[in-house]
């Protein structure tokens, strides 16, 4: 399961949310507004094995922090008039830590099988702001899962 833990917003904790099986199946993507140059910022992740993959990423301008294309060996770029996108960036890592920023409202949704996304999850709506999370995919059994689900209301 894809799970994000941190501290919960309004203190008293920390919290973790599991992610429906499908954000492992076909991944997900955070949304995010850029803390230099404002614009709408879009990361694309799939899930392989055991680590989360940084696809690609979609924005609006270049600002400070955006990557390159050629940071990553066999990633392309394309303009496509409204946007800008660097796809096949391939950047696997075991756990995707980031903060939830004050302005960025970091968001969170799960792609479906033909490249839409389902519902965003806003990090500040669960998370302390200025807090790190961590995301990252977590082995369980079928009964651990279930019954874990059951105890929070379906956040862990």
């Amino acid at each position: 399961m894809l799970s994000i833990k941190g501290k919960k917003a309004g203190g008293g904790g920390n919290l973790t949310i599991t992610l429906p099986r499908s954000a492992i199946r076909n991944g997900f993507v955070i949304s995010y507004t850029h803390s230099v140059n404002k614009g709408q910022v879009s990361d694309l992740y799939s899930c392989k094995g055991s680590c989360i993959v940084l696809e690609g990423t979609s924005f609006i301008s270049y600002g400070a922090g955006i990557p390159e294309p050629r940071e990553s060996p066999g990633a392309s770029f394309a303009d496509t008039g409204s946007r800008y996108t660097i796809s096949g960036m391939n950047r696997p890592m075991k756990e995707l830590m980031m903060a939830v920023g004050l302005y960025a409202r970091h968001s969170l949704a799960t792609r479906k099988e033909h490249g839409e996304t389902g519902e965003e999850l806003f990090l500040e709506d669960y998370f302390e702001k200025q807090s790190p999370v961590i995301i990252k995919i977590r082995r369980t059994s079928p009964t651990a899962y279930l019954l874990g689900r059951l105890q929070s209301g379906g956040q862990d």
